[in-house]
């Protein structure tokens, strides 16, 4: 494992307004970008082969090029999870 991430917010919005999942899926390429400019380089999604969603990194971490590949296990308005596909791609 390289790394685990967990992360609470307040946010000031009605629970019906908020779909965390869906924003994980389609946040689009430049939002991502502006997280983190120079490290973040592109996002995008697509599937596994079995159909399941899957959201795809691109970063540049310590002058490295790493692509990250997360298959989403739990998808759901208020709660969703991404395990990692396989190896990081150098």
């Amino acid at each position: 494992m390289i790394s685990e991430t967990a992360e609470t917010a307040t946010v000031d919005a009605p629970i019906e307004a908020v779909d965390i999942a869906d924003w994980v899926l389609n946040l689009p390429d430049a939002e991502y970008r502006r997280c983190a400019p120079g490290e973040h380089i592109a996002a995008g999604r697509t599937t596994t082969d079995d159909g399941r969603p899957m959201s795809i990194n691109v970063e540049n971490i310590g002058g490295t090029l790493v692509i990250q590949h997360y298959v989403v296990e739990v998808h759901e308005p208020h709660h969703c999870h991404l395990g990692h596909a396989g190896g990081v791609e150098r």
